[in-house]
């Protein structure tokens, strides 16, 4: 019996060696981590769609293998790179779908120069298209004619060499994932994001987080997190990677960006000039209180397109000869501010206050008893600017409002906002000018143009519409920076964010969590090959089947020897009945499964040596 128990335990411990010892290993740096089915250093593209002009963002991040579980979150972890903003939006093509394709051209250009050097891996970078107000600005016809195409550009491999597999790669984002990816962006590159919650399951409640308002050209978003109150609607439940969701407010108000706020500026003030009932072609004046003195424009936008004139359903033609003026015709009186008057045009017919927003609101009011915004939205209520949530940074458009009026980017207030904005508001065309220098030999940029709308409709936004106080602080950036690389602030970080950690990944239960981690900062590290982990699970379990065997005849050994000894005292460790002993205590020693076989041998070996000594007495 000695002799078998020997050679058992020799057989067993000899297995569970070979599964330790890695015989085919290789050596990899961190650029060179071989991932099954994927490539070493993966690449993924995102294409923000945007209602002006798209744009290409490029990220990378180390190979998903991981040795945790519930495995962690795959970060950029070298700067991101993306292009400048190319016109038009891809909106614009709603009546030429073939055109698309042309306009994408540049950006995928563009990737292939950056990732020359892996080109033999091109084809397994995602890439991915998200749109955003711009196309949900369009009827459902157009807005998928102009998606099939852009899918037919991606799905080529000759038009586009990166990996499209899935349709939904490219679509047009929902307004509360634009807001809730903005959120998730501007908190993972803050650090609130990846606390020291991360990894318990369930529910996050960071210990503090940002609040974060977005403007594009057609939409504005608002998300925070407000623990201290339940959200009844408009609520995102943000999920990046498996482990842990955040509970966050988030919405978007399509019409209310930049583009399309001033294209219905526009459009209140032409119904209130009555050219919707003239004849089409004649010229109509609009006189516009936000634009400065001596200017005029045609509502015409060279960026998408459009005639920035839309009249009511109930009126025919659109106009097209429309010529906008500066309001100074339209001077209500000496004491009205021309701040003020751009402030009526935008605030009551925009919905922001007065009777149009009370109409607006009167369902909301009534369903949620008042707590509403405007435009008929319901809003908890915004964290207190002392609360560890109460901070809030403005990102998109609204950091080209507050870099052209010279506000502080951490500092400054809406009360910091008017005062300047009253001062651009009071300049006229030549100083314009000298403010801001000219665009061109007659005329001065487009943002200086906007200014003073794009102030007052800023100011309105946040102030009526919101309702930040006048003494509530911003931060307004465009990039940030986390664990030394270089972010664009936005949703196209929290989109990436939640695509990467949702891509396939592999468990490597030799990989530490600390090598992870190591080979996120370039180091080297350890990986074994494919057929040494054949030769590890083969081992171990082949051991796991010996010593049930094992088990099995020392439980018979057992009952003999005490049918045998019917008066013998028993192990201390063995209960009554020794052969069900033996049965319960397998499974409590391999509770915390799973383990490598050299903790498989040395657990048994701790576990069953005194079953050895009661056999041998």
């Amino acid at each position: 019996m000695q002799r078998l128990s020997r050679v058992l335990w020799a057989i067993i411990l000899l297995l569970a060696f070979m599964g330790g010892v890695r015989g085919d290993e290789r050596h990899f740096t961190a650029d060179q981590i071989p991932v099954a089915g994927t490539v070493l250093n993966p690449w993924a593209l995102l294409i923000d769609a945007g209602s002006t002009g798209s744009r290409m963002h490029l990220y990378e991040w180390s190979p998903r293998v991981f040795g945790t579980l519930p495995p962690p979150i795959s970060k950029p972890f070298t700067s991101e790179v993306w292009t400048e903003r190319m016109q038009p939006g891809i909106s614009t093509f709603a009546d030429n779908y073939e055109g698309v394709g042309v306009a994408l051209t540049p950006l995928i250009d563009f990737a292939k120069t950056q990732l020359m050097h892996l080109a033999d891996k091109w084809d397994t970078f995602p890439i991915f298209l998200k749109a955003t107000a711009g196309m949900r600005e369009l009827p459902l016809n157009q807005r998928e004619g102009i998606l099939d195409a852009i899918r037919i550009f991606l799905i080529d491999n000759v038009t586009c060499p990166f990996s499209f597999k899935n349709l939904q790669q490219a679509r047009v984002m929902a307004g509360e994932e634009e807001a809730a990816y903005a959120w998730a962006g501007v908190n993972f590159a803050s650090g609130a994001l990846l606390g020291s919650e991360w990894g318990t399951g369930g529910t996050a409640t960071p210990a503090s987080a940002f609040g974060t308002l977005e403007m594009g050209g057609a939409s504005s978003q608002i998300a925070f997190f407000q623990p201290e109150q339940s959200i009844i609607t408009n609520f995102f439940k943000l999920q990046v990677g498996a482990a842990m969701h955040w509970n966050i407010y988030a919405h978007s108000f399509l019409q209310y960006g930049r583009v399309s706020a001033r294209a219905r500026m526009w459009s209140t003030r032409a119904e209130k000039a009555g050219c919707f009932a003239g004849n089409v072609d004649d010229i109509c004046v609009l006189y516009d209180a936000c634009l400065a003195r001596g200017m005029s424009v045609q509502p015409f936008n060279e960026v998408t397109g459009r005639v920035e004139v839309h009249p009511p359903e109930a009126y025919h033609p659109m106009l097209t000869r429309a010529v906008v003026k500066s309001g100074e015709a339209e001077a209500e009186g000496a004491n009205t501010s021309v701040w003020e008057a751009c402030l009526a045009q935008i605030v009551e017919p925009l919905g922001f206050g007065g009777a149009t927003r009370k109409e607006a609101n009167k369902w909301c009011n009534y369903s949620h008893l008042g707590q509403c915004s405007f435009a008929g939205e319901y809003q908890p209520e915004i964290p207190n600017s002392d609360s560890a949530y109460g901070d809030f940074f403005l990102i998109g458009e609204y950091v080209d409002v507050w870099e052209a009026l010279g506000l502080d980017h951490f500092s400054s207030t809406l009360g910091d906002l008017r005062r300047k904005g009253s001062e651009v508001c009071a300049l006229d065309q030549r100083g314009l000018e000298e403010r801001f220098g000219k665009h061109t030999a007659s005329d001065v940029s487009s943002t200086a143009q906007e200014l003073c709308f794009l102030s007052a409709f800023v100011f309105s936004m946040l102030h009526h519409g919101h309702g930040f106080g006048l003494e509530r602080n911003f931060t307004a950036v465009k990039t940030m920076t986390y664990g030394g690389t270089l972010l664009k602030a936005g949703w196209q970080l929290g989109s990436i964010l939640y695509e990467i950690n949702s891509l396939p990944w592999t468990y490597d239960p030799d990989l530490s969590e600390k090598a992870h981690g190591e080979m996120e900062q370039g180091s080297d590290f350890t990986s074994p090959s494919s057929s040494s982990s054949l030769l590890y699970f083969t081992a171990c379990l082949a051991s796991s089947l010996l010593t049930i065997l094992a088990m099995k005849f020392l439980e018979k050994r057992v009952d003999r020897i005490q049918q045998a000894n019917p008066h013998k005292e028993t192990h201390p460790h063995m209960v009554e009945n020794g052969r069900r002993s033996c049965l319960v205590e397998l499974p409590s020693a391999f509770e915390h499964t799973p383990l490598t076989a050299p903790q498989v041998a040395s657990t048994l070996k701790a576990t069953y040596t005194p079953l050895y000594e009661v056999v041998e007495r």
